[in-house]
């Protein structure tokens, strides 16, 4: 049981880093296609489609960090 935690907490931390490099590729894309007005465009605060896109990509992650929570405090058996 303990394998598969440490798997499952290694999946998050890859999850995170790899949406996390994804994000950062597209600032750089749309910096380099449209400029910084794009990038402010895209990445404004109040573009709700952002969320919800980085919600859906970490949701995996987030799935993964309770699962491995849920079992490391299972008796084990």
């Amino acid at each position: 049981m303990q394998v598969l935690i440490r798997i499952l907490r290694g999946f998050v931390t890859v999850w995170v880093w790899l949406v996390t490099a994804f994000i950062i590729l597209c600032v750089i894309g749309l910096w380099y296609q449209g400029g910084f007005a794009k990038v402010r465009e895209v990445m404004s605060p109040f573009n709700l489609w952002n969320y919800a896109v980085g919600f859906v990509l970490l949701l995996p992650a987030l799935g993964a960090q309770v699962l491995a929570d849920r079992l490391s405090k299972r008796p084990p058996s």
